[in-house]
């Protein structure tokens, strides 16, 4: 897919509309989770090795806060969005295989319009950001949890 595309199962490219400014909305919430997947143009060993998030990548996340929050893209806000350090060390060894098992942890901070931040339940979240990523070619086949929600 081009650009800040990401494949779906579907073979379609999905894009989101262009993302609210980070600095324009308040609460901030920080979100961990741990990702295991086949390596894949969205999500590589090389990437994730040298901290590389790819613009299909935060497709995709935009697309999973908007469907937690019910609220379209271009009304969340992603940033500090990154590999954990540890994942950078455990993925050196897989630079060379296109077909690689990834594990590793993801973080990033999230915000909307104030009006539109209730109480965000945790497990709801989760259930939002798997049943996202199972539509795309690159998580169909892995697997994603949420470690923590802060807000």
């Amino acid at each position: 897919c081009p650009g800040s595309s990401a494949l779906r199962l579907d073979d379609r490219c999905e894009e989101t509309a262009f993302p609210m400014a980070a600095d324009l909305c308040e609460p901030k919430y920080d979100v961990l989770l741990t990702v295991a997947l086949w390596s894949s143009p969205e999500v590589s060993a090389h990437a994730v090795s040298h901290g590389v998030i790819s613009p299909a990548l935060m497709t995709i996340l935009q697309l999973c806060v908007g469907a937690a929050l019910g609220l379209d893209t271009d009304e969340v806000a992603l940033s500090e969005v990154k590999f954990s350090a540890e994942s950078n060390k455990t993925q050196e060894g897989n630079i060379s295989s296109l077909a690689s098992l990834l594990t590793f942890d993801l973080s990033f901070s999230f915000c909307a319009a104030p009006s539109k931040t209730p109480g965000i339940d945790p497990r709801e979240f989760e259930r939002h950001v798997i049943q996202v990523t199972q539509k795309f070619a690159a998580f169909h086949m892995g697997t994603i949890r949420l470690l923590s929600l802060r807000g």
